[in-house]
């Protein structure tokens, strides 16, 4: 019962992490009402903070390690969580993601994420 199955890999340049997205960001998060802040590390660590007001249920951080890479034109954030605050609740995690990410200048990104686009401002 085996069949044989062709598979296509594609080399891609090693991950980075540029200079452009390093550095301390604020803006806003999807169609949440609140704020984001966070900074991206020179060496890779990163920490985000969401407040969404005392309206809403949820605030939250998360910290970890981030980098780059490029594929068709195209800009990847891989994110590797390690720490999470929910509600004052916090504990180790284990959660990567992956998401296109778009610097439109050089003070201006957005990432992409399933809960709506961080739209970042570099401080």
């Amino acid at each position: 019962g085996d069949s044989t199955i062709t598979v296509p890999f594609t080399k891609i340049a090693a991950p980075v992490r540029p200079t452009a997205w390093s550095g301390n960001w604020s803006g806003t998060w999807g169609d949440n009402v609140g704020t984001v802040a966070g900074t991206l590390q020179d060496n890779g660590s990163f920490m985000f903070s969401f407040d969404f007001g005392n309206d809403q249920t949820i605030d939250f951080s998360q910290a970890g390690f981030w980098q780059v890479f490029s594929f068709s034109n195209t800009y990847y954030w891989l994110v590797n969580i390690t720490y999470q605050e929910i509600d004052s609740v916090s504990g180790d995690v284990d959660y990567y993601g992956l998401t296109t990410l778009t610097l439109t200048s050089d003070r201006h990104g957005i990432i992409e994420t399933p809960g709506g686009n961080l739209d970042l401002t570099k401080q």
